[in-house]
C-alpha cells in the first residue's frame, strides 16, 4: 500500500476496457458497412462510368477498417499480457506488505488489546503518508532503528509450534487484512491521527523529547507525534 490515490493497474485495465470496446464498435461499423455494399451493389447502374472507381475505393476503405481492427486487436492482446503479469505483481506485493505489517503486530504488540494493535498500524500509516518517511509498508517497517523487533536479535518469524502464538500470529495476519483491504482506517482512533512514533510505559527511551508530543497511552504503549508534522 502506497501513497498513491490511483493504482497504475486500474489504469491500464480501464484502457483495455476502452480498447476492446472500441473493438467491438469497429466490428459493428464494419458489418454495417458491408451491408450497406451489398444494397449498393445490389442498386447501382452497372453500367454507370464510375461504378468501378466507386466499387474500389468502397473495397479500399473496407480494407483499411480490418487492417486497423487487427492492429487494435494486437495492441490490446499485448496489454491484456502486460496487465496480467502486473496483476501478478500487485498479488505479490499486497502479500508482502501484509506478511511485513502482520510481523510488527506480532512482535510489537501481540500481547496487547485490539486497540493497540490498531494504533500500531495508525503508526505505519501516518509513516507511509508522511513526507518524512518511506512510502510503502515493508520499507517503513524495515528503515534502520525504527522498530525494536528488527534490531534486536530475534529470529523474526513468530513460533508457530507454540498454540498461543499461532493465534496470535492468526490475529495479527488478520488485522493485517484488514488495513490492506481499506477495512481498519474507518476504525482508527481520531485522538490518534498524525500518530508516528511509540513506546512501552516501562521504558524511556533516548528521544529528543523537544520534537514530539505525548497524544495518549492505549494498553502499554504511549503515542506521540512529531512536532514537525503539526
Amino acid at each position: 500500500m502506497k501513497r498513491s490515490t490511483e493504482s497504475k493497474d486500474k489504469k491500464d485495465f480501464n484502457f483495455i476496457l476502452i480498447c476492446t470496446i472500441g473493438i467491438l464498435f469497429l466490428i459493428v461499423a464494419l458489418g454495417q458497412y458491408k451491408f450497406n455494399l451489398e444494397i449498393k451493389k445490389s442498386f447501382y447502374d452497372h453500367t454507370h462510368p464510375s461504378y468501378d472507381t466507386e466499387m474500389n475505393k468502397t473495397r479500399f476503405d473496407l480494407d483499411a477498417v480490418r487492417m486497423l481492427a487487427l492492429v487494435i486487436f494486437d495492441e490490446v492482446q499485448k496489454l491484456k499480457v502486460q496487465f496480467q503479469l502486473l496483476q501478478q505483481q500487485a498479488e505479490f506485493s499486497h502479500r508482502e506488505d501484509r506478511n511485513c505489517l502482520a510481523k510488527n503486530l506480532y512482535f510489537e504488540a501481540r500481547n496487547q488489546n485490539f486497540d493497540a494493535n490498531k494504533a500500531v498500524v495508525q503508526v505505519v500509516h501516518y509513516r507511509i503518508k508522511s513526507p518524512y518517511y518511506k512510502n510503502d509498508i515493508c520499507d517503513v517497517i524495515y528503515e534502520p532503528s525504527q522498530f525494536s523487533w528488527v534490531n534486536d536479535s530475534y529470529p523474526n518469524r513468530p513460533n508457530l509450534s507454540n498454540p498461543v502464538e499461532r493465534l496470535a500470529w492468526e490475529k495479527s495476519v488478520s488485522l493485517a487484512d484488514q488495513y490492506m483491504n481499506n477495512e481498519l482506517i474507518s476504525k482508527f482512533d481520531p485522538e490518534l491521527s498524525g500518530v508516528t512514533m511509540y513506546h512501552e510505559k516501562s521504558i524511556e527511551p533516548n528521544w529528543d523529547w523537544s520534537k514530539v508530543q505525548y497524544i495518549k497511552t492505549v494498553d502499554d504503549h504511549k503515542f506521540y507525534k512529531e512536532k514537525r508534522h503539526l
